[in-house]
């Protein structure tokens, strides 16, 4: 960091110095005698002023000479050469020749001339001028250090924040210095961090929980096969058989359901979803679908919605996985009651799923959106606890919020808000 700013500095003295002798050089390399065009350059308000002076009468030629120290003079227009003229008349009425200064006068017959302007030494005025150019970039380099020290520490705190971080450190943070100049860097960093940081916990979590989950059917699965080596019945090697295969599939649905939950890992801000469907259209296919489930467990499933137009943001495909998953849940967990209600609310529609089961205690609402944690009155274990957290995920990244309450039928309440479209 500390070279970065050496680096600035010396690039900014070399700039300055560069500009400083190019402007000199220029002088010192113009046709003609060394210094004269400087002289004459530099005195053209004197030699305007001159002239005004002539013309109001305060001043004679005699008077001008004595002032500049070398001849002036009134010459006819007509005897200026072409060239002068036109020059004349390009730079508003004043020109020099590197040996002579030409100013029109009120009279626009007659042209006051300066010269022939003596030859002059710049070399003092040079090094005068290069010594206080140089003793200026030093004042500067030393001001510009002073005002940036701040922001340099700033910077070699956050830059070492990103070595700790690259290191395997992810609780660093890079401090927030209130009215620092790096206040909003070290801020948009440390939000950056912590959503990485919490992104690569959550799929050590997932890891660890996904060995763990695996681990059981494929206990089963080998203990299966070295004890069909063992059976000689045909029929009970059959029932080891099917029993191996659903272990099978149970492997399968959920290696299915870790894709499915990676797929939706972490959530963009800035992406907005696309698509639109009728979400009441959606729901009323849904009930229809999961009617007979009901039917069997001995549920009552009813719906009521209103008739609004307005359509819900988005895919339909993922809004069906999401309501199916709250129905099935709500019919498996009901004694005998499920009710879905919706409605369009501004910019969302709000579903809810309501249940008379035994509902889920309010320490626990938030632990059921994590992946594999089921809860069950009796120790059962049924499914891979991986809905309600897919489910969220589908949610949160279509713009939408999945939430846990009581219901007034006694038992559990799941709430969906989904965007509308705009």
């Amino acid at each position: 960091m500390r070279r970065f700013f050496l680096r600035i500095w010396l690039a900014g003295c070399c700039f300055f110095l560069l500009t400083e002798v190019a402007y000199w050089a220029y002088y010192v390399f113009a046709p003609g005698a060394g210094g004269t065009a400087y002289v004459s350059s530099m005195l053209e308000p004197s030699y305007r002023a001159a002239a005004g002076d002539l013309a109001s009468g305060r001043v004679d030629l005699a008077g001008l000479e004595e002032r500049f120290g070398y001849g002036v003079a009134l010459v006819a227009h007509s005897g200026v050469a072409p060239g002068t003229r036109d020059a004349l008349s390009r730079n508003n009425g004043y020109h020099t020749d590197w040996q002579y200064a030409w100013v029109e006068t009120e009279a626009v017959r007659e042209v006051l001339r300066f010269g022939p302007i003596p030859e002059y030494d710049i070399l003092p005025d040079l090094l005068a001028s290069l010594v206080m150019s140089l003793a200026f970039t030093i004042i500067a380099a030393l001001g510009l250090h002073l005002l940036m020290r701040g922001t340099r520490r700033e910077l070699e705190a956050l830059e070492g924040t990103a070595v700790r971080m690259a290191s395997g450190d992810w609780s660093a943070r890079a401090p927030e210095i209130a009215g620092g100049t790096t206040h909003a860097l070290a801020r948009a960093f440390n939000r950056m961090a912590r959503k990485t940081s919490a992104l690569i916990e959550s799929q050590r979590e997932l890891l660890r929980a996904a060995s763990h989950e695996l681990r059981t059917p494929i206990a089963r699965v080998q203990a299966g096969t070295h004890i069909l080596s063992l059976i000689p019945e045909e029929s009970e090697r059959l029932e080891r058989l099917r029993a191996i295969d659903r272990d099978f599939d149970e492997l399968r649905d959920l290696v299915d359901e870790l894709l499915t939950y990676s797929r939706f890992e972490g959530t963009l801000e800035d992406e907005k979803p696309s698509g639109a469907f009728d979400p009441f259209a959606s729901l009323d296919r849904q009930k229809r679908l999961y009617a007979d489930e009901a039917t069997s467990l001995g549920v009552e499933l009813s719906m009521e919605h209103d008739s609004s137009d307005l359509a819900a943001a988005g895919d339909e495909r993922l809004f069906r996985r999401v309501t199916g998953n709250l129905l099935a849940n709500a019919i498996r967990h009901a004694a005998a009651r499920v009710r879905v209600s919706a409605a369009a609310m501004g910019d969302l529609h709000r579903i809810t799923v309501d249940d008379d089961g035994p509902g889920i205690p309010e320490a626990d609402r938030e632990r059921v959106f994590e992946p594999f944690v089921r809860l069950s009155e009796d120790g059962t274990r049924s499914g891979h606890g991986m809905g309600l957290a897919i489910a969220r995920r589908i949610v949160v990244r279509q713009g939408g919020t999945l939430s846990i309450g009581a219901s007034p039928l006694g038992g559990c309440r799941v709430s969906l808000e989904w965007p509308a479209a705009s």
